[in-house]
C-alpha cells in the first residue's frame, strides 16, 4: 500500500505497490538526515539536497529524490522501481504549484504542442 500525502493537507491516497504493507511520500525532515545519507551510501551515490522527497517503506525510507534538482539514491537491496516513479511524479506535482497556475499551464500546454508534433 502507497501513500501520497500532500504537504498541504492530511488526505492521502492509498494503493498497494509491491511487497510493502505501506509507503508513504513526504516531504523530508531534519530527522530523516540519517536515513537519506544511508541510502545514498547504499546506493553509492551523493545524498540528494535541497528540498527533498523521502519514500517510506513499512517505517524505513527506501528512496530519496531532489525536487530542487532531481539528483536521486534508492536502497538498492530494496524494492524501488515504482516507488522512484511515484516520487518523480509528486516532484512534478510540487515543482507545478511551486510555479504557480500560470506556469503550470504553459508547460502542460508546451508538453501537448511537442506530443502533437
Amino acid at each position: 500500500m502507497f501513500s501520497l500525502m500532500s504537504f498541504r493537507s492530511k488526505r492521502s491516497t492509498y494503493s498497494h505497490v509491491g511487497d510493502y504493507d505501506s509507503v508513504a511520500i513526504r516531504m523530508a525532515r531534519p530527522e530523516d538526515d540519517y536515513a537519506i545519507a544511508r541510502v545514498a551510501a547504499l546506493d553509492s551515490r551523493k545524498a540528494p539536497t535541497g528540498r527533498v522527497l523521502v519514500a517510506e517503506a513499512d517505517g524505513e525510507v527506501i528512496a530519496a529524490l531532489s525536487v530542487s534538482n532531481g539528483a536521486q539514491a534508492a536502497d538498492p537491496f530494496s524494492w524501488t522501481s515504482e516507488v522512484m516513479e511515484l516520487m518523480e511524479m509528486r516532484a512534478v506535482q510540487i515543482a507545478a504549484a511551486d510555479a504557480g497556475p500560470v506556469e503550470a499551464i504553459r508547460g502542460e500546454v508546451k508538453q501537448l504542442r511537442t506530443q502533437l508534433t
